[in-house]
């Protein structure tokens, strides 16, 4: 099980530290980094917003998309990117979401508030699609938060199971490693689950 991580802040780590680690999770020290915009509460290392949107399907689109979810991102971003100029020089900003229809729009939307240019100093990709890159700072959209709420419980399930499992993997390897090491002492145990000295069953012939 994973004792220490290096990819979150610790106000993001706590969560799944608590729900998944029992709050044993630690955290390494390059995540602890402070950065001059976490001072604003609405850009702090891990914060949510509730946009007043609704999401809809584009006709003869699978996906989903929430228009006033896109105009609050844009706008967040001109406010940051006017606070700290520095955040223009280079894709250090990103913007993620779960649907392609959203982050085509989000890109639209981008372009025409800030000019093509836009491509070069914010990533705006799908979840699949984002590179393993490391932002300064990421807004992520959702569109469909009642989905995300089911896929969200749904690997929280799955997670759990990979505990489990991971911990009587664990178990089992001890009491194998055990019974290895002290062949004597466990002789008795091994007889008792049927098992005969050298490891064979311990069923009789007829």
């Amino acid at each position: 099980m994973l004792k220490t991580q290096y990819r979150m802040h610790p106000e993001i780590s706590i969560f799944p530290s608590k729900e998944f680690y029992g709050g044993s999770l630690e955290d390494g020290e390059t995540v602890k980094r402070v950065r001059p915009w976490h001072s604003h509460r609405c850009f702090g290392p891990f914060y949510f917003f509730d946009i007043d949107g609704a999401e809809t399907r584009p006709s003869g689109s699978g996906s989903w998309v929430n228009e006033e979810e896109i105009e609050f991102i844009v706008l967040m971003y001109h406010k940051l990117a006017t606070y700290y100029p520095e955040l223009r020089a280079s894709p250090q900003v990103a913007v993620i979401s779960p649907y392609s229809y959203q982050v085509k729009l989000l890109r639209q939307h981008f372009r025409a508030t800030f000019g093509d240019q836009s491509d070069q100093i914010v990533d705006i990709n799908t979840v699949d699609g984002f590179q393993v890159t490391k932002p300064y700072a990421a807004f992520f959209s959702d569109a469909n938060l009642q989905k995300m709420q089911v896929d969200l419980a749904q690997q929280k399930r799955d997670l759990k199971k990979a505990q489990t499992m991971n911990a009587v993997h664990d178990e089992m390897t001890k009491m194998e490693s055990t019974i290895v090491n002290n062949p004597e002492e466990n002789a008795g145990d091994m007889q008792d689950y049927g098992m005969d000295d050298d490891g064979g069953g311990g069923f009789d012939d007829d």
